[in-house]
């Protein structure tokens, strides 16, 4: 078992690129879940607001 995380005498260029490679791509996630959630916040206040604008025009 230890070989397999030896890798031949590379296993820390190996096990820190995997490591590197599973930052990078966490660290996309959490950003575009976090820019998706201000995009999804933006159209709501959008929306929010058109139909208050709407609501004043047509006197509701």
């Amino acid at each position: 078992m230890m070989e397999f995380f030896h890798m031949g005498g590379y296993g820390l260029y190996i096990w820190s690129a995997y490591g590197l490679a599973l930052v990078i791509f966490l660290m996309n996630l959490i950003q575009a879940r976090s820019c998706q959630r201000r995009i999804e916040k933006t159209l709501t206040r959008r929306a929010n607001l058109a139909g208050a604008a709407h609501r004043k025009d047509t006197g509701l």
